[in-house]
């Protein structure tokens, strides 16, 4: 990404998992240098910016907070805490701290979702009075691009937990 000064960014992402042989193999797998399975030490090293928040919603609080009081900017899946009091307990830090927070929304972009949203708009199904929906990992087959992670010119650090 190049900057309105003319420099780039690059990311460079740190993997951090629980497993080291996993979190290794997807590291190699995907040409990412910097892998763990120290969260701790990623979130207190000066050269992380961000912390993406991928982990069981269980150990989300936690992580988050510690990261925002670090000073980390966050990104994090849906649903931010387990609680209404631990949720309310994170925007609180995040307005005290000052950093940067986001919040993916990953399943509202799906191919499917996308095209059922458009027959129910349409009105295909008629009039719905109620609905449930279950969402589970979804795979999809075909190519995928490699890309090599390296330190740019900024050394932007991502934590990916």
């Amino acid at each position: 990404m190049q900057l309105p000064d003319g420099s780039r960014l690059q990311v460079e992402p740190v993997l951090v998992g629980r497993n080291a042989e996993k979190v290794e193999a997807l590291a190699k797998q995907h040409d990412v240098e910097h892998w763990t399975t120290d969260l701790d030490a990623v979130i207190d090293d000066p050269a992380t910016d961000i912390v993406f928040d991928a982990s069981m919603t269980s150990l989300r609080y936690e992580t988050l907070a510690r990261a925002m009081r670090a000073g980390k900017h966050i990104y994090t899946e849906k649903p931010t805490a387990e609680t209404l009091a631990e949720a309310v307990d994170l925007a609180r830090i995040r307005r005290e701290t000052g950093v940067s927070a986001g919040v993916v929304h990953d399943k509202l972009y799906l191919p499917g979702l996308v095209k059922l949203r458009r027959l129910v708009d349409e009105g295909f199904f008629g009039r719905i009075l109620s609905l449930r929906g279950e969402f589970g990992y979804w795979v999809f087959e075909g190519s995928s691009s490699r890309r090599s992670a390296r330190r740019g010119t900024t050394g932007r650090r991502t934590a990916v937990a």
